[in-house]
């Protein structure tokens, strides 16, 4: 996930495998590149590119998030603490908007921070046909907050779509993030 996991994996002396998250980002060949360089050969898609952008990189080392709540933001600070008090168990709150949207905000109290979602989850899975062509050597269902009934059921459609062929629709509120811009 990031430079400094790198280095703790070396300091380890693993010399397995290693495929850059998101956060370690390859907009560009050039960034792909200095990746490479420090020996990691998989990376995954910036959530950023939009469709055009991801014709237009190279794909084959490349895994594409196409299922998952996208992180906004993570928060070095305890949101428990901060509205009631903590007692370190792990769990999902919600953040209202102005707007009345909620956002998830999932506490990691081992680690203590927190983790900001978006209100809506992202889904390309009917995009599968596209996100075929464009090379990518594997796609990620990115599960964090959906119950099992609903991890069964986007696996499920992720293999009709990206296995077999078919081009069903996700039948839940999501969004394309940007996909389409």
């Amino acid at each position: 996930r990031s430079l400094e996991s790198l280095a703790v994996l070396r300091a380890a002396g693993y010399s397995g495998l290693v495929r850059a998250d998101e956060g370690l980002y390859t907009y560009n060949d050039a960034a792909e590149k200095f990746l490479d360089g420090l020996g990691i050969r998989k990376n995954t898609a910036p959530a950023e590119l939009n469709k055009k952008e991801l014709f237009s990189r190279y794909c084959g080392r490349s895994e594409l998030i196409v299922f998952g709540y996208q992180p906004l933001m993570v928060s070095a600070q305890c949101l428990r603490r901060n509205i009631s008090s903590c007692d370190h168990l792990s769990q999902v709150q919600q953040l209202t908007d102005r707007t009345g949207k909620n956002f998830p905000v999932k506490s990691e109290c081992v680690f203590c921070y927190n983790v900001l979602y978006n209100s809506t989850v992202l889904s390309l899975l009917d995009e599968a046909g596209t996100i075929k062509r464009m090379g990518f050597s594997s796609v990620r269902l990115a599960f964090t907050l959906e119950n099992a009934e609903t991890v069964r059921e986007t696996a499920e459609l992720a293999v009709k779509n990206f296995i077999y062929g078919k081009n069903l629709k996700y039948s839940q509120p999501h969004t394309k993030g940007h996909f389409n811009r």
